[in-house]
């Protein structure tokens, strides 16, 4: 027997039972087997403006220059998008037809983790009417939150009234960004009484335990925010064709603490900070980087909307960062606003997006993003592909002087794994399913008790005849992967848990076998009401993979 167990609620039980179970099914024709060959080929969205910020719209194929993890590699694909198209068409011989424009695909991300319900409410006012008056009736938008974990409220859909239900449930969602205020408040009240005092013994035990009590608390939200992101990310990778994800945020410290830190340094009575506490301050920008890896695998460019100057005017200019505390200390304000917008340019960068800071009107944002996806540039080259995970850094450069290009900056070759998590995602979030191995999924039986929870349990049911087994010595042999996630009503998703199981059949029950479903049983560990189980098998020597899903009641009729 083979399990696994997580201790987070709605973790999943994954045991095997035996090599297949007795499921009938009638005699099919067996799949043709195709050999195929996948082609990697690494799309580039770029635009181009002079120093002015215009879009420059003549540019071909010979004036770019694309290099992979620094060396130069060819283009083979070149076309202008949109208006580009429109406005040069015919000038440059070597550009392949410009292709339609796509609809506009636009995710809105609100990160309650760091703004607050005022700096949400200034930028969802004024998102509803652009939303309702600005969409061609082909475009799709995405409405999601995070808090504690990802909730998809509404996913992409052409129903302008779906998206503004979904926005006012956003704002209805809590605010975590309270949390953040008030442990830099609780710093800012140990500051003034160290300054009474102003000793050393006061710098260790008062100054310190704050400055590190903040920085893990805020350590942990970060990292908390950017791995929620990034499954939603990998959940747009199954969406094809080019994305852009409004994130809403104030902003996500790229060395959380470093200021304090910093700050610490500088007090006549604490010259040199501990060394543990100068850890304190490690940089996510690496973990910033892996995210926008994973925006740029899914062509996903990221927009942040910081909505400071929104927020000053509708509080009437009495911000987060001019609270008491934060108002006898300017200093500490106006450095943690610049560490949490800094952030914000970073993630733009890495994708080819824009940051947008201290926004009061919105509708200039809207009107960049569907100006970028009007008039932009595709580029793309082949690259082999390893299935790694590994990062690949990219730099584009256009021959002309004085201009600016947009462009991501990175790419990641997917794993099997990567590729089936963003499956399971899609399935739960966006209901795409892809079942070529005709797995089922069906109830085992009654819910059982355990003192973890509830346990629900599902059997899965393969074709044997649809696997692709190796003869052998003990008979026919084969390997699958089951992939076991699931999400509940309000589209908060679990933990993965992964099983290689292996498959053996003896020769003298073979006959019979081909007829019958190969079985997998699963426990669900849910929680009362609905949840929905999604499960991945890959047929590791076809490399062929199925994903199906369920709808699981825990304490309902």
């Amino acid at each position: 027997m083979h399990s696994h167990r997580l201790s987070l609620l709605g973790a999943l039980l994954v045991a095997l039972l035996a090599s297949h179970s007795s499921w009938a099914e009638g005699p099919k024709a067996a799949p043709a087997l195709q050999e195929s060959v996948e082609l990697n080929l690494v799309n580039l969205d770029v635009v181009v403006t002079d120093r002015g910020g215009h879009r420059v719209s003549d540019l071909g194929q010979a004036d770019f220059e694309v290099r992979e993890n620094g060396k130069p590699v060819a283009i083979t694909n070149f076309s202008r998008l949109g208006g580009l198209a429109a406005s040069t068409a015919g000038v440059a011989p070597e550009s392949s037809p410009a292709p339609a424009l796509e609809p506009l695909q636009v995710v809105i991300l609100v990160d309650n983790s760091s703004i607050s319900p005022v700096s949400r409410e200034a930028v969802l006012e004024q998102l509803r009417p652009l939303l309702a008056e600005k969409l061609k009736p082909q475009d799709r938008v995405m409405v999601a939150s995070f808090g504690h974990a990802i909730r998809v409220h509404q996913p992409l859909t052409t129903d302008r009234k779906a998206v503004l239900a979904a926005l006012d449930q956003v704002s209805k969602t809590p605010s975590l960004a309270r949390e953040t205020e008030e442990e830099l408040d609780n710093f800012l009240e140990s500051l003034d009484n160290y300054l009474e005092g102003e000793s050393v013994e006061g710098c260790k035990n008062i100054i310190e335990p704050a400055v590190a009590r903040y920085t893990s608390a805020v350590t942990q939200r970060v990292r908390g925010s950017l791995n929620a992101t990034a499954d939603l990310l990998r959940t747009l990778a199954a969406v094809p064709g080019k994305k852009q994800l409004l994130l809403v945020s104030d902003g996500l410290e790229l060395r959380p603490g470093s200021y304090l830190i910093s700050l610490l340094a500088s007090l006549p009575s604490c010259p040199d900070p501990a060394a543990s506490l100068r850890g304190q301050g490690t940089s996510i920008a690496f973990a910033m980087k892996a995210m926008g890896a994973v925006a740029n695998a899914a062509r996903v460019t990221i927009y942040p909307l910081d909505a400071g100057g929104a927020r000053g005017s509708a509080s009437g200019g009495n911000t987060t960062a001019q609270s008491s505390n934060a108002g006898r200390r300017p200093q500490v304000a106006a450095e943690q606003r610049s560490a949490l917008q800094d952030s914000l340019t970073f993630l733009a960068s890495e994708t080819g997006g824009k940051a947008f800071l201290n926004v009061v009107e919105v509708a200039p944002v809207w009107q960049q993003m569907a100006s970028d996806e009007d008039g932009s540039y595709s580029l793309a080259y082949e690259s082999p592909r390893h299935y790694l995970g590994e990062h690949r850094w990219l730099e584009v450069k256009v021959k002309r002087r004085g201009l600016d290009v947009r462009y991501r900056r990175s790419w990641r070759d997917e794993s099997v794994e990567d590729r089936m998590k963003q499956q399971l995602l899609a399935a739960l979030w966006l209901g795409d399913t892809h079942n070529p191995l005709g797995v089922r999924l069906e109830p085992a039986g009654q819910v059982q008790t355990s003192e973890e929870g509830p346990l629900v349990p599902l059997r899965l049911g393969v074709p044997l005849q649809n696997l692709v087994l190796s003869t052998t010595a003990n008979g026919h042999e084969g390997r699958l992967r089951v992939f076991v996630t699931s999400a509940t009503a309000d589209g908060e998703s679990t933990n993965f848990t992964t099983s290689e199981v292996p498959i053996v059949i003896p020769e003298d029950r073979w006959a019979a076998a081909q007829a019958q479903l190969w079985g997998y049983d699963i426990r669900l560990l849910a929680r009362q009401g609905t949840q929905t189980v999604a499960v991945g098998i890959e047929d590791i020597g076809a490399a062929t993979t199925s994903v199906v899903t369920r709808e699981v009641r825990v304490g309902s009729p």
